[in-house]
């Protein structure tokens, strides 16, 4: 009987149940726990401090977690937490949740809208590529109007796409400025992530500000003085 064979643990079968043991992996670990912290003063510096008593702090927390997963760059280490989690299923024989791992590395992290819920599925469109995806759950969101569009990442589990844990939803009065923003980042094929962070600065400052005009917090148009 092999290892993997004698572990009472199977591999991940859901983005919930993957997203679980990773960050438990890095949070119990001391060197990365560390990263962690120093990671957070990283992200929420650029993206903006929020309280553990705001209604956003849940998703914001996730949106973070995936980043320094997925996204950070190590500063120090010569390892990031991908990596040491890779060495330490290999080392511990856990091939299949390798498996897992390595297929998620390459996963969509992008702005989407919803295009349709029917018959249990979510038809959303990334607002990039342009590539509609099915994903089998039409109850994450549920009520979520057609109009917004919102930042998330699509994982694959059992060849099935599935929502990560954020969603992070801009108004949408702010769709047109989005728009014009994105033609230059899909014409000259820039990076979409610094973006992304961008727009979760405005986003960030539109739940805190909401009686500062709009054009300010998101601030496309250089005319106008910027919500600091």
């Amino acid at each position: 009987m092999n290892i993997i064979e004698m572990t009472d643990e199977q591999a991940s079968s859901s983005f919930e149940q993957f997203f679980d043991r990773i960050s438990t992996f890095c949070e119990t670990n001391p060197v990365i726990a560390k990263e962690i912290f120093e990671g957070k003063e990283e992200f929420f510096a650029m993206t903006g401090k929020v309280r553990d008593d705001e209604d956003e702090f849940n998703t914001r927390m996730n949106a973070f977690l995936l980043w320094f997963i997925f996204d950070r760059k190590p500063h120090e280490s010569l390892y990031s937490p991908i990596s040491k989690y890779q060495i330490h299923l290999e080392k511990t024989g856990w091939f299949n949740e390798l498996e897992v791992l390595n297929n998620q590395l390459v996963h969509v992290h992008s702005l989407f809208k919803i295009v349709k819920i029917k018959n249990g599925i979510t038809f959303v469109k990334d607002l990039i590529s342009g590539i509609k995806y099915e994903i089998e759950d039409e109850n994450t969101l549920m009520g979520m109007s057609k109009d917004i569009y919102f930042e998330t990442r699509l994982f694959t589990f059992n060849d099935k796409r599935c929502f990560s844990n954020y969603f992070i939803q801009h108004p949408p009065i702010v769709n047109k400025g989005i728009r014009k923003q994105l033609k230059p980042v899909k014409r000259e094929k820039k990076l979409i992530k610094p973006f992304l962070l961008k727009l979760h600065t405005f986003n960030n400052k539109y739940h805190k500000y909401r009686s500062i005009d709009i054009k300010s917090i998101y601030h496309f148009d250089q005319s106008i003085p910027e919500a600091k």
